[in-house]
This record gives structure tokens, C-alpha cells and sequence, in this order.
């Protein structure tokens, strides 16, 4: 999920460095918003794992997920609303600084940079649910075999924590996954 925060303070600054009015602002705007596409299902699959399964608590679900929906629509609506007004009010904006063209976009690319620095501050303290790192995961799955070719090994075993299996959850405890390939190097 970090790492979608920190291409979310990337992104406007690609935005921002459009070069206009040439042959290549289309290639370099569709490259970005693929770029944008990827982020988001990133951190659309990162903020709901970390939503449904470690802040929400299970007997209260409805009730937080009410709420949660509500503040979501009004965030929604005046976040437009007010960036409507910013548009407004920066229509008369244009120059250049450096690379950077200035126009009545500039305010929300530049607001949107400092919110997106100021969520770091606040996601750095949570807590990972994971005992892998996103590149250890992608690892498991790319592991060579003794003949060199790719592969992926059998399913895993979930075993729970203290011997439980993986239906046996408990809230704020989960199993933990044993590749039975992942340690063949140490035999």
C-alpha cells in the first residue's frame, strides 16, 4: 500500500511535466495514466485488506462500514465542489516555471503532491499484515527450479498460528503460509 501512496505523490508531478502542444503529449499522457491505472488497483486491493480485515471489527461491521460509506460520499461531493471553486479562482494562472507550465490546473496538481506527502506521515504507522515485503511475495512465485526453468512450487499449507488451520481464524490473528519449496535451498 506504500508504495502506491508514494507514486500517488509522483503522479501529479508526471502530470505537471506534460510537455504541450508537441507530438509526444499523448503518448506521454496516456503512459501516465496507465501508470495512474496501476496505482489505483494497488492501492483499491491495499486499502480494502487493510479496511475489511484489520480495522474494521467484525461484530460492529455494519455500523463502521455505514458510517465509513457516508463520509466517502461527502468527501466525494465537496471535494469536487471545492475544486471546482479553486479552478475558478486560478483561471486567470499561466507562465512557466522551469518545465513546468502554470495554467488553472497548477493549484489542484500541487495540492494534490502535499496531501499525498501529508497520507505518508499517517500510513508509515500502520502496521503490516503481512510477514512479506511486496518483493519477497512477487519472489515466491518467480523461484528457479533445479533444471532452471520458472517455478512455482505446490499450493501452500496454511498453518495457523499455535497449530490452528486456516478455517480456525480469530480475529487479529492470522495463519501464516509455508510454501514447502521456499526452504529446498537449505536441505
Amino acid at each position: 500500500m506504500m508504495f502506491s501512496v508514494f507514486w500517488r505523490v509522483l503522479l501529479p508531478v508526471i502530470y505537471m511535466l506534460t510537455p504541450r502542444n508537441v507530438a509526444l503529449s499523448l503518448p506521454y499522457a496516456m503512459f501516465a495514466s496507465m501508470i495512474q491505472g496501476v496505482v489505483d488497483v494497488g492501492w483499491t486491493i491495499g486499502s480494502a485488506r487493510l479496511l475489511y480485515v484489520g480495522v474494521v471489527p467484525t461484530a460492529k461491521k455494519s455500523e463502521y462500514m455505514a458510517l465509513h460509506y457516508a463520509w466517502i460520499g461527502v468527501i466525494g461531493g465537496t471535494s469536487q465542489l471545492l475544486g471546482g471553486r479553486l479552478l475558478d479562482a486560478s483561471s486567470n494562472l499561466t507562465g512557466q516555471i522551469g518545465a513546468i507550465s502554470l495554467d488553472a490546473y497548477t493549484p489542484l496538481f500541487v495540492l494534490s503532491v502535499i496531501l499525498a506527502a501529508v497520507s505518508i506521515v499517517f500510513f508509515a504507522r500502520v502496521r503490516a499484515d503481512a510477514e512479506y515485503g511486496v518483493g519477497e511475495f512477487a519472489g515466491m512465485f518467480t523461484r528457479q527450479s533445479a533444471a532452471g526453468r520458472q517455478f512455482a512450487g505446490p499450493l501452500p499449507v496454511c498453518q495457523g498460528r499455535n497449530g490452528r488451520r486456516a478455517g480456525d481464524r480469530t480475529p487479529g490473528k492470522w495463519p501464516r503460509v509455508r510454501w514447502p519449496w521456499m526452504n529446498s535451498w537449505r536441505r
